[in-house]
């Protein structure tokens, strides 16, 4: 039988005393209620903790994967293993798209007859972390708020690295730290590889795991690896010659207008929306620019694009940064689009 749940929100405005624990090997950290216990040398797991007047837990396991992998899929891969009449859980009540520290992530909610278990499948780049809180049923409203602070402050604070050994020491000892300053996340950790080819004339950040290929003559396109669903969803950047250098547009807003009139040309239905300038800075130089989103339908499938347009400083060239993604999808990788712009340099 299907049980309704009051609320699967995150709780952010209910304060939970807590400790940061890092993990001395993987380098993770996250939030962990003052009065639960750590279990020492789990099984399975890299991590688990209890409350004390209660059978449930909350763990962490974790595994390498190649590049940034999408985390939909390994939770489907989960979910064919331990949802089902004849499996641990048998009842799947929510599953959705998540971000976690700027991670991508996948959150669902099970049950079984007794109890109730939250699931939350980050990818990083290199490694699949898999966060989970089982409750007996009756339980789980009064701990899931404990659970949802402590994914809430997960972070990574180093990928693939050994923490020095005071750290080490004081998280093998399991004598949780008062939690510090939050440092911002490494950018290497999600943004692993480097494109510099000199026709192109910019530098770029992407996605370990994620591929690279030249399109045309001035087009490169970034993308995750075929068969994943990375895939589908697109970063292109073209280089066009300005009319005083040969080609066809003059300014910007010419450019954007050129743009538009594809749009229109593969669908007299297309929806523009939030256009606004857009100023690029990179020490000394600093560009102003246009960008704007659309929705168009092509092939019976509706996609979304983000399109941001600049010229180089010496106005020998424009450059155009499309994020294209079908419309389901664009907001889980949208992230990675919004962090490889922070990178480019022109």
């Amino acid at each position: 039988m299907i049980r309704r749940l009051v609320s699967f929100g995150l709780f952010f405005l209910l304060a939970i005393p807590a400790f940061a624990y890092v993990h001395p090997e993987l380098g993770f950290s996250a939030d962990i209620p003052a009065d639960w216990d750590l279990v020492p040398n789990p099984e399975d797991a890299d991590l688990r903790l209890a409350p004390k007047d209660s059978s449930g837990l909350i763990q962490v396991a974790s595994s390498e994967s190649e590049g940034l992998m999408d985390p939909i899929i390994f939770a489907n891969a989960w979910e064919s293993q331990q949802l089902g009449e004849d499996k641990a859980l048998k009842t799947k009540i929510l599953g959705e798209k998540s971000n976690i520290s700027g991670y991508p992530a996948f959150r669902g909610i099970y049950q079984s007859d007794e109890i109730t278990m939250e699931m939350i499948c980050i990818a990083t780049s290199g490694r699949i972390y898999l966060l989970s809180a089982t409750f007996p049923e009756s339980e789980f409203s009064q701990y899931q708020p404990a659970f949802e602070d402590f994914a809430r402050t997960f972070r990574i604070v180093k990928t693939g690295e050994v923490l020095p050994a005071k750290v080490a020491e004081a998280a093998s000892a399991q004598e949780p730290q008062p939690r510090k300053k939050e440092a911002p996340l490494s950018e290497d950790a999600r943004l692993g590889n480097i494109f510099k080819q000199e026709d192109a004339g910019y530098t770029i950040r992407f996605p370990s795991g994620w591929i690279v290929k030249k399109q045309s003559e001035n087009t490169y396109i970034f993308s995750g690896k075929e068969g994943s669903l990375g895939y589908y969803s697109t970063i292109n950047i073209q280089k066009l010659r300005s009319k005083k250098n040969g080609g066809i547009y003059g300014n910007v807003d010419e450019v954007v207008e050129g743009f538009k009139k594809d749009f229109l040309s593969g669908d007299a239905n297309v929806k523009f929306f939030d256009g606004r300038g857009f100023k690029y800075a990179d020490k000394n130089v600093q560009l102003e620019g246009k960008q704007f989103k659309a929705e168009y339908t092509m092939q019976g499938t509706k996609f979304r694009q983000w399109l941001v347009v600049i010229s180089d400083y010496s106005q020998d060239y424009f450059y155009a940064f499309s994020y294209t993604s079908p419309a389901d999808q664009y907001d889980f990788f949208s992230w990675i689009a919004e962090l490889m712009l922070e990178t480019w340099r022109i």
